[in-house]
């Protein structure tokens, strides 16, 4: 494995795995009222209170920005959601984590948000993992959706 891969590597284990809020933030704020995407942060302070205003209106990536979501097992063999990007949307996970290292940005899929992960360091790659606590009919689920509209 060269370098590029393990930084690679070590930034979607840090974007899937280190959640900035805490489990009863998320638990309190499990339904976001906005289309499927990645979502960046508004005035984030660490101690801010997350709730439905933290999060931009708009998505900064959609379905447009990438061309294939598929189920994968995570490194802990958890099921867990691949994305590809396309250039386009390359271009944006990397803007979109590039301004927001050391905040969190809200992953929602039917209008839930599956993941929060708090940004480490920017995505240069083509692709992420988004993985959680979730079965593989949750992932089959979500595949499905992240692939519509």
């Amino acid at each position: 494995m060269n370098l590029y891969n393990l930084r690679s590597l070590f930034v979607l284990i840090s974007m899937s795995l280190t959640l900035n809020a805490s489990a009863q933030e998320l638990s309190d704020l499990k339904t976001l009222d906005r289309p499927n995407g990645f979502y960046a942060t508004l005035n984030y302070e660490a101690d801010n209170v997350i709730n439905e205003d933290t999060f931009e209106k708009e998505p900064s990536i959609t379905h447009t920005d990438y061309k294939r979501v598929s189920k994968k097992k995570d490194g802990l063999g958890m099921w867990a959601i691949q994305i590809v990007f396309n250039k386009q949307g390359q271009e944006k996970i990397y803007q979109l984590t590039k301004e927001n290292i050391n905040k969190p940005i809200a992953i929602v899929i039917d209008k839930h948000i599956v993941s929060m992960p708090k940004i480490m360091m920017p995505i240069t790659g083509d692709k992420t993992l988004i993985s959680g606590n979730f079965t593989e009919q949750e992932v089959d689920n979500m595949v499905k959706q992240l692939k519509t509209k």
